[in-house]
């Protein structure tokens, strides 16, 4: 794929850490979503989580298979951003009818971060919205996370959230990373594992 990864850095950075890239995402690699998807809805991977603050929806972190995902994206979300990534974990979650997810900005570990919708009851979107905490003229912002289309965003610099579920289901994959190069974000590499998909 001709990647522009100049023009892509240059809209995340202009609306203040956080863009769509669905240049990043191939036919190849649409494919593999699509298994990752059926994987997870017909072997029930993701459970209900006790203390969770999204009532009704069940998630896991780091699967092999969503962290398979987090590998893969690395070079290219390293290449847009312009930084050395370092893995952190993944984390798979369906959300059912009314759910919503309140405003809210990441801890650490989610310093760089990739939501993506990767199926659901159908195939109509489920809005994301941000704001920057970076950029002095910042104001909501929503974005409509169609399928495929990974949206990039800083998970502590960019408030973010989403207004209650209308259609039955929707699941999505949330990949993290951190600045390699940063020593501050040294204990979060990996989330404390030895490796991603462990």
């Amino acid at each position: 794929m001709n990647i522009d990864y100049e023009n892509i850095r240059n809209r995340y950075y202009n609306n203040g850490g956080y863009t769509e890239v669905p240049e990043i995402i191939s036919n190849e690699t649409k494919r593999l979503i699509k298994s990752i998807y059926e994987m997870i809805e017909k072997n029930d991977y993701l459970k209900q989580e006790s203390g969770d603050f999204i009532e009704n929806s069940s998630g896991t972190h780091g699967l092999q298979i969503t962290d398979l995902l987090l590998l893969h994206l690395k070079e290219p979300y390293s290449k847009i951003l312009n930084k050395n990534l370092v893995p952190t974990y993944s984390y798979a979650r369906t959300y059912v009818k009314k759910s919503n997810l309140p405003k809210h900005t990441d801890r650490k570990s989610c310093q760089y971060s990739i939501t993506l919708n990767i199926g659901g009851s159908d195939a109509d979107p489920w809005s994301f919205w941000c704001k920057s905490l970076t950029k002095p003229d910042s104001h909501d912002v929503e974005i409509k996370n169609d399928m495929y289309v990974p949206i990039i965003y800083m998970g502590e610099d960019v408030k973010h959230w989403r207004l209650p579920l209308k259609k039955i289901h929707s699941t999505h994959i949330f990949m993290h990373y951190v600045d390699g190069d940063d020593p501050k974000y040294k204990p979060f590499w990996y989330d404390g594992r030895s490796f991603v998909g462990k």
